[in-house]
Protein backbone atom coordinates (compact mmCIF):
# COMPACT_ATOMS: atom_id res chain seq x y z
CA UNK A 1 0.00 0.00 0.00
CA UNK A 2 1.21 3.70 -1.20
CA UNK A 3 2.05 6.16 1.93
CA UNK A 4 1.89 9.62 0.65
CA UNK A 5 4.05 12.50 2.36
CA UNK A 6 1.68 15.52 3.36
CA UNK A 7 3.79 18.82 3.73
CA UNK A 8 4.01 22.17 3.97
CA UNK A 9 6.33 23.81 1.39
CA UNK A 10 7.39 27.50 1.29
CA UNK A 11 8.74 30.18 -1.29
CA UNK A 12 10.51 33.29 -0.73
CA UNK A 13 8.00 36.42 -1.94
CA UNK A 14 10.19 37.27 -5.35
CA UNK A 15 8.77 40.77 -4.89
CA UNK A 16 10.24 41.85 -1.85
CA UNK A 17 7.00 43.59 -0.66
CA UNK A 18 5.40 43.69 2.70
CA UNK A 19 3.60 40.18 1.60
CA UNK A 20 4.24 37.18 3.69
CA UNK A 21 6.10 34.19 1.85
CA UNK A 22 4.39 31.71 0.04
CA UNK A 23 2.96 28.60 1.48
CA UNK A 24 1.49 25.58 0.14
CA UNK A 25 0.40 22.03 0.37
CA UNK A 26 2.32 18.96 -1.22
CA UNK A 27 1.43 15.78 -1.36
CA UNK A 28 4.14 13.18 -2.97
CA UNK A 29 4.88 9.79 -2.56
CA UNK A 30 8.91 10.10 -2.61
CA UNK A 31 8.91 13.44 -1.08
CA UNK A 32 10.35 14.74 -3.96
CA UNK A 33 7.93 14.85 -6.99
CA UNK A 34 3.97 15.39 -6.33
CA UNK A 35 0.91 17.67 -6.36
CA UNK A 36 0.43 20.72 -4.66
CA UNK A 37 -2.24 22.31 -3.53
CA UNK A 38 -2.83 26.37 -2.93
CA UNK A 39 -4.42 29.25 -2.45
CA UNK A 40 -3.22 32.03 -5.28
CA UNK A 41 -3.18 35.64 -5.91
CA UNK A 42 -5.72 37.63 -7.09
CA UNK A 43 -6.88 41.31 -6.76
CA UNK A 44 -10.11 40.45 -6.42
CA UNK A 45 -10.40 36.56 -5.23
CA UNK A 46 -7.51 34.33 -4.49
CA UNK A 47 -7.98 31.01 -6.11
CA UNK A 48 -7.35 27.72 -5.48
CA UNK A 49 -4.77 25.80 -7.47
CA UNK A 50 -3.76 21.97 -7.58
CA UNK A 51 -0.59 21.33 -9.60
CA UNK A 52 0.88 17.31 -10.16
CA UNK A 53 4.11 15.99 -11.05
CA UNK A 54 5.84 19.08 -9.11
CA UNK A 55 9.22 19.10 -8.89
CA UNK A 56 8.70 21.35 -5.59
CA UNK A 57 13.03 22.18 -5.50
CA UNK A 58 13.15 22.85 -8.82
CA UNK A 59 11.62 26.20 -8.28
CA UNK A 60 13.95 29.36 -7.88
CA UNK A 61 11.90 31.12 -4.92
CA UNK A 62 11.50 27.49 -2.97
CA UNK A 63 12.82 27.79 0.67
CA UNK A 64 12.23 24.51 2.37
CA UNK A 65 9.17 22.31 3.40
CA UNK A 66 7.68 20.68 7.02
CA UNK A 67 6.50 17.09 7.42
CA UNK A 68 3.09 17.03 8.85
CA UNK A 69 2.03 13.53 8.11
CA UNK A 70 1.24 10.60 6.15
CA UNK A 71 -1.69 9.71 3.93
CA UNK A 72 -2.95 6.19 2.45
CA UNK A 73 -4.55 6.35 -1.34
CA UNK A 74 -7.71 6.29 0.56
CA UNK A 75 -7.35 9.02 2.81
CA UNK A 76 -5.41 11.23 -0.50
CA UNK A 77 -9.14 10.99 -2.10
CA UNK A 78 -10.52 12.92 1.27
CA UNK A 79 -7.40 15.45 1.03
CA UNK A 80 -8.64 16.27 -2.94
CA UNK A 81 -11.98 16.71 -1.46
CA UNK A 82 -11.35 18.57 1.59
CA UNK A 83 -9.22 20.92 0.54
CA UNK A 84 -11.17 21.97 -3.14
CA UNK A 85 -13.98 23.01 -0.17
CA UNK A 86 -11.30 25.38 2.02
CA UNK A 87 -12.91 28.80 1.81
CA UNK A 88 -10.34 31.16 -0.18
CA UNK A 89 -9.14 34.70 1.19
CA UNK A 90 -11.16 37.42 0.00
CA UNK A 91 -10.22 40.42 -2.21
CA UNK A 92 -7.53 43.04 -0.33
CA UNK A 93 -9.91 45.38 -2.03
CA UNK A 94 -13.04 44.05 1.04
CA UNK A 95 -10.06 43.90 4.08
CA UNK A 96 -11.40 47.02 6.30
CA UNK A 97 -8.83 49.32 7.23
CA UNK A 98 -6.47 48.20 10.41
CA UNK A 99 -7.31 44.47 9.43
CA UNK A 100 -4.48 42.46 7.75
CA UNK A 101 -5.06 40.70 4.76
CA UNK A 102 -5.89 36.54 5.12
CA UNK A 103 -3.09 35.11 2.52
CA UNK A 104 -1.95 31.48 1.50
CA UNK A 105 -0.34 31.03 4.78
CA UNK A 106 -4.05 31.31 6.36
CA UNK A 107 -5.48 29.35 4.06
CA UNK A 108 -2.77 26.37 4.87
CA UNK A 109 -4.15 26.74 8.58
CA UNK A 110 -7.85 26.31 7.63
CA UNK A 111 -6.73 23.57 4.94
CA UNK A 112 -5.16 21.80 7.64
CA UNK A 113 -7.46 22.09 10.33
CA UNK A 114 -10.25 21.03 8.12
CA UNK A 115 -7.46 17.93 7.35
CA UNK A 116 -7.49 17.14 11.11
CA UNK A 117 -11.34 17.37 11.44
CA UNK A 118 -11.68 15.08 8.63
CA UNK A 119 -9.45 12.36 10.21
CA UNK A 120 -6.92 12.37 7.74
CA UNK A 121 -4.33 14.32 9.36
CA UNK A 122 -3.80 13.70 13.31
CA UNK A 123 -4.01 16.70 15.33
CA UNK A 124 0.15 17.66 15.86
CA UNK A 125 -0.41 18.73 11.84
CA UNK A 126 -1.93 21.97 13.49
CA UNK A 127 1.40 22.32 15.94
CA UNK A 128 3.73 21.85 13.28
CA UNK A 129 2.64 24.32 11.05
CA UNK A 130 4.62 26.45 14.21
CA UNK A 131 8.13 25.64 13.13
CA UNK A 132 6.94 27.07 9.73
CA UNK A 133 8.89 30.51 8.93
CA UNK A 134 6.05 33.38 8.74
CA UNK A 135 7.96 35.94 6.81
Amino acid sequence: MTTYYVEVSYYRNPLNTDQRDHWSIFVSADGQTGTIYEATGGTLQMKYNQKANVQITKSSTYQGKVWIGNITAQQLQTLDQTLSKVPLPSSPLRVPPGYRRRDCQDWVRDAVKALVEAEVLAAQANDLLDTIPTQ
